[in-house]
């Protein structure tokens, strides 16, 4: 079996990875990693970079997958150079509870939440950049949230689908960073993880692999969400995790996504939130599960809870993502709350005079607060769609 040695003489630490005639597993990987992750912070004295692989702040089955399958792939690739990568959660370790898809596809194979670093696991990345010990792979994102950015100089590399904010990172080369349009970010990885020659595509990585792809083009049914890639990587998986793979996989999956029970207002908000920063302002976009259809009807409860995630957070807008209930109608209802009716007005001309904007969103119900607005959009349109497209009147 693929065994690892570490050996740890006063301030130095080397890390040797040794092949014999099998793959460690992803189980035994995390658990090494996070192990590996703790005797390296007990020895301020190391010497050694530290790489992390991280997703972004929604934490999302795609992230969460990514950085798990990255870190285990750029570990074998850079074993001859002693670098170890971990798959950092960029959220606190309570939030993982709220993401109930994840805990299902993790727990289908044995592996332990306690195996996974979050952002509240003694990390200490502030400290490691100043140490200039810090490394970090991104992946399901390119552009940090705001209170992350200081983190910049030790990104070095990125790998994503999203929209290219073309921002500068010193460490990154162009041969490190790979932005492409594809439905989810772990296709990507399925692809870097199928072209290597020194790890084999087991059952229990593929269907890993499936779990966030399948989710994120609706099993390859979403016209605008799915490519070409996505299909190949799929085609390839499916063969590579035939006798594991449970029956009625993706619904399994979809329904524990889907599963709000338990969770409240403010923990659905939470659950799939990002926030960005336009100039001096600060907003962030909600997206719910399509099982929570809140709208105009819901108004008078809605306007204190997000009055109170907005603040907490020191929003200017909070625009929230629903889904449309009734199959008839538009597919997305979007709900925009600011603290400042003066500002949500303006924010409202501006939607109406935009030409991008007003091509895709229709004014709603009149709001009864002064504070909320409402639209609708005929066709589906994701976050990483609709956030390029927003930028805000600066007063």
């Amino acid at each position: 079996m693929l065994r690892f040695l570490s050996i740890f003489l006063g301030i130095s630490c080397c890390l040797n990875f040794l092949a014999a005639d099998e793959q460690l597993t992803i189980s035994d990987f995390l658990h090494f990693s996070k192990e590996q992750h703790q005797n390296m912070i007990d020895s301020p004295q190391n010497s050694q970079e530290i790489h992390f692989v991280m997703g972004n702040e929604s934490a999302d089955l795609d992230s969460i997958v990514s950085s798990i399958a990255y870190a285990y792939l750029l570990t074998y690739e850079n074993a001859d150079q002693n670098q170890l990568y971990i798959p950092l959660l960029n959220i606190h370790r309570e939030e993982m509870a709220l993401r109930k898809d994840a805990l299902y596809l993790l727990q289908l194979f044995g592996l332990s939440v306690d195996d996974l670093l979050f952002l509240d696991d003694n990390v200490s990345l502030d400290l490691l950049l100043a140490q200039e010990k810090l490394r970090i792979s991104l992946v399901d994102h390119n552009l940090l949230r705001p209170s992350q950015e200081h983190l910049s100089p030790a990104i070095e590399r990125i790998v994503d689908h999203h929209f290219d904010e073309n921002r500068h990172y010193p460490l990154l080369s162009e041969e490190n960073k790979l932005i492409a349009v594809v439905g989810s970010a772990t296709t990507l990885i399925a692809e870097k993880i199928l072209s290597n020659t020194q790890m084999a595509l087991t059952p229990e990585l593929a269907t890993l692999l499936l779990g966030p792809i399948l989710i994120d083009t609706a099993n390859l049914q979403s016209v605008e969400k799915t490519t070409k890639r996505d299909t190949n990587v799929v085609e390839t998986l499916l063969t590579a995790a035939s006798g594991v793979i449970p029956e009625g996989f993706y619904e399994k999956l979809m329904a524990a996504k889907s599963d709000v029970s338990g969770l409240t207002p403010a923990m659905l908000l939470s659950k799939d939130f990002k926030e960005y920063l336009d100039g001096q302002l600060l907003y962030g976009i909600s997206s719910l599960p399509n099982t929570v259809g809140w709208w105009s009807e819901d108004e008078s409860t809605l306007c204190p809870i997000l009055e109170k995630f907005a603040g907490e957070r020191q929003l200017s807008f909070l625009i929230v993502l629903t889904a449309n209930q009734d199959p008839q109608g538009p597919k997305r209802k979007i709900i925009v709350y600011s603290d400042s009716a003066e500002s949500l007005a303006t924010f409202e001309s501006y939607v109406r005079t935009d030409p991008a904007l007003s091509a895709i969103l229709s004014p709603g119900p009149k709001a009864a607060d002064g504070r909320i607005s409402y639209y609708t959009a005929i066709n589906f349109i994701a976050r990483k769609q609709l956030q390029p497209l927003l930028h805000f009147p600066q007063n």
